[in-house]
């Protein structure tokens, strides 16, 4: 009887060392017998994630002008040859003054997209602009960085070349009405009057110079 008893005893030893070693050798294959299943991670498919970097689509048929001036300064909306723009700058030459330089502004930023048929469109709002507001062109200009005075130089001076047969003829018309809407300029003004006008021409020559030695 007492042998009996010792071979039980000796059975259920041999079953306890092989759960152990079984239950050593799953843990060292790396799976954690302790971790609850309802944490295992969960791979899931088939879901969106959006893009920050993409914008929505803007409808600016609803915007008022202020607001899509505004826009357009913060970088919501980038300049282009659309409708919104042009609504933009066709606003540089409006009636009152404290809208127009809010506007002067915008046509600065959008200046900075100005190429191909967007490039065209500028050139003339920027002349009649700086003709009929010389003295507050360079109020505005002066609170700019330095080579936007250039820029605008530039800009005004390919306008006259390539919208006259004479461009001496168109430049004098240019400059004669540009200073003389300026009489009650001060003496720095008319000065930068001057210089901004000798810019002009330089870009003109520069282009004459251009297109006849292509003769």
């Amino acid at each position: 009887m007492l042998r009996c008893i010792y071979n039980i005893k000796a059975v259920v030893f041999v079953i306890m060392l092989s759960s152990c070693s079984s239950k050593t050798e799953t843990t060292a294959s790396g799976f954690d017998s302790s971790r609850d299943v309802n944490n295992t991670p969960v791979v899931t498919k088939n879901i969106s994630i959006s893009n920050p970097e993409i914008k929505p689509e803007i409808n600016t048929n609803s915007l008022s002008a202020n607001e899509i001036g505004e826009m357009i300064l913060d970088g919501r909306l980038q300049p282009s040859d659309n409708n919104f723009t042009h609504r933009m700058i066709d606003s540089l030459n409006a009636i009152d003054k404290p809208s127009r330089k809010f506007y002067f502004k915008v046509f600065n930023k959008i200046m900075n997209y100005a190429d191909g048929a967007l490039s065209e469109s500028i050139g003339n709002y920027a002349l009649t602009y700086v003709m009929q507001n010389p003295e507050e062109f360079i109020s505005n200009i002066n609170n700019l960085e330095a080579e936007r005075f250039d820029t605008w130089a530039t800009q005004i001076g390919l306008e006259l070349f390539l919208s006259a047969n004479e461009p001496q003829e168109n430049y004098n018309h240019f400059t004669s009405t540009f200073l003389k809407n300026c009489k009650g300029c001060n003496f720095a003004t008319i000065v930068k009057l001057k210089r901004f006008n000798k810019l002009v021409w330089q870009t003109m020559q520069a282009n004459l110079n251009a297109e006849k030695s292509k003769l």
